[in-house]
């Protein structure tokens, strides 16, 4: 979602049309997500003001989730989470997300051109995906001791964008045969997830307190 957002204000900036700019962004995400996700994210127009909010709110939502990455990845590798410097971490994040982003607009245009249902398309997006996984892996990571090398972390990038393929077609027909029963928990469960969420911002604010 992020980068979609930043792919639209700038291609949009250059005078791409914005229906070329969801014409490609909805192939990719056809690749990488089960089609009644895209389809449902696809149904959602927001109006302008919405639209701007939106667009904030995916830049502060994609610095959170990059430093979730870098935390996770380097909590795997049995490294610290930052160096001690707020100040510097917060800077590297930042060139670590325009990087991450930019390798995902890459990734995106592969997939997107391989999105055309002939069978030479998952070995062309397969390897794109790995490389992706595999580079973030390596870069969030810090230097030395724990860092993963180049060829593990190849293999094991090849393994998950196989499982996240065979996920996304098995996705299908569980979304299918599972649509009615999806609508009645999600409207039922409502409340309670509006509680949770109003618990999750109150603790926040007391531990930062």
């Amino acid at each position: 979602a992020p980068f979609v957002a930043l792919a639209t204000l700038a291609l949009g900036g250059l005078g791409v049309r914005s229906s070329q700019i969801a014409s490609v962004a909805h192939r990719a995400a056809g690749v990488v997500l089960p089609e009644n996700v895209a389809a449902a994210v696809d149904s959602v127009q927001p109006g302008p003001g919405l639209r701007i909010a939106l667009i904030g709110a995916m830049f502060w939502g994609s610095m959170r989730l990059i430093r979730a990455l870098r935390t996770g990845i380097r909590a795997t590798c049995g490294q610290p989470a930052g160096s001690g410097n707020v100040f510097r971490d917060a800077a590297r994040d930042a060139l670590l997300g325009v990087a991450l982003l930019a390798a995902m607009a890459v990734a995106a245009a592969v997939t997107a051109f391989a999105a055309t249902g002939r069978w030479w398309g998952p070995l062309v997006s397969l390897p794109v995906v790995a490389l992706l996984i595999a580079w973030a892996t390596v870069r969030c990571a810090w230097r030395g001791a724990g860092r993963p090398t180049w060829p593990a972390a190849l293999r094991a990038a090849t393994a998950a964008a196989v499982l996240l393929h065979v996920l996304t077609i098995a996705a299908g027909p569980y979304f299918a045969a599972t649509a009615d029963l999806h609508a009645v928990v999600y409207r039922s469960a409502g409340a309670v997830v509006g509680v949770l969420v109003w618990c999750n911002l109150a603790a926040r604010i007391i531990f930062r307190a």
